[in-house]
């Protein structure tokens, strides 16, 4: 299995399920014959945006199996899209 194949695996899977357009940022094995990949979502709701956060991202972490089938994911943080991240590693 290659990891464009799990990014494309992870993409389907949110737009499909959880009806949302996924962009995969980092896709890594493992070290158990499976893939762990992070993806940034839109995060649109009415709260979000009665607060003037309009352009607010959830990250998610998935897991997939060494057949490629997600066996879990979950939302590990949200945050505006004008914020960067300084660190690397």
């Amino acid at each position: 299995m290659s990891i464009a194949a799990a990014s494309q695996k992870v993409a389907r899977f949110f737009e499909e399920v959880h009806g949302k357009v996924g962009r995969v940022i980092a896709v890594e094995p493992d070290g158990q014959g499976g893939w762990r990949a992070l993806v940034e979502t839109m995060e649109e709701s009415e709260y979000m945006r009665h607060l003037g956060r309009s352009d607010v991202l959830g990250l998610y972490q998935v897991h997939l199996d060494s057949e490629l089938e997600i066996v879990s994911f979950s939302r590990k943080g949200l945050k505006e899209r004008t914020a960067l991240e300084t660190s690397v590693g």
